[in-house]
């Protein structure tokens, strides 16, 4: 596990995720931006986990040949395709961005609008670094990566996020459990997958364009010129 002391509310990211398409920012916006984004890096403590993982891609499914678990879904298997290990990691704020985040929801829609953004904005730095990390490790082991993959994209099952959470050991060193609905609490979590390829492979593909996402129709990041990064 290790803390992320390093990274702040990205506050163009923070914008793209409140729809902002260029519009005049007011004062008060531009305050309730501030004042949201800095008790979000007050409260936040951003930490991950991963864990690598020896993999075979089968004809429909991935397997996970030290943990017996099989990764579903064309989309997974696609991504993972040529591979020879993956990264299972996950990444959290913790339970005060949680707590802070029910209050607002409580007291004011607004604010919990701008705060919600602003944790937004800091999980994805977050979820960044630690895919640095995994960059970093596997370039010393002569791998290179392609990009995070996530359960609920694609086809590859929401249902597998208790793999995920339990192949990190999430639930003990980050908090993270889950609701009976498979949602991840804290909110301001992420689980994903990335592909470790040996160098003499072919480069791994480029993220996939937006046109192919599950949720490109009405995808507010998509309609701002944003990008998910997924």
């Amino acid at each position: 596990m290790r803390d992320i002391n390093n990274i702040a509310v990205d506050k163009d990211e923070m914008l793209r995720y409140l729809g902002y398409g260029g519009q005049e920012i007011t004062q008060q916006m531009d305050s309730e931006i501030n004042l949201q984004a800095t008790r979000c890096q007050e409260l936040a403590h951003p930490k991950y986990v991963y864990n690598l993982y020896r993999i075979e891609v089968l004809e429909d499914a991935v397997e996970l040949r030290d943990a017996k678990i099989r990764f579903r879904g064309g989309d997974i298997r696609g991504h993972l395709s040529g591979a020879s290990e993956c990264a299972v990691m996950a990444v959290t704020l913790g339970m005060d961005v949680e707590r802070e985040l029910l209050r607002l929801e409580f007291r004011s829609m607004t604010q919990a609008l701008f705060f919600n953004a602003a944790c937004t904005a800091l999980i994805e730095s977050a979820a960044d670094a630690c895919e640095e990390d995994i960059r970093t490790k596997a370039k010393e082991r002569g791998f290179h990566i392609n990009f995070r993959y996530s359960p609920g994209y694609g086809d590859f099952p929401l249902e597998q996020q208790p793999e995920l959470l339990a192949l990190t050991d999430a639930g003990r060193k980050l908090g993270i459990t889950l609701t009976d609905g498979g949602l991840m609490v804290p909110r301001k979590s992420v689980t994903a997958v990335i592909g470790l390829f040996h160098q003499d492979f072919n480069e791994p593909k480029p993220m996939p364009a937006c046109e192919n996402c599950p949720r490109y129709v009405g995808c507010e990041l998509r309609k701002t010129g944003g990008h998910c990064g997924r």
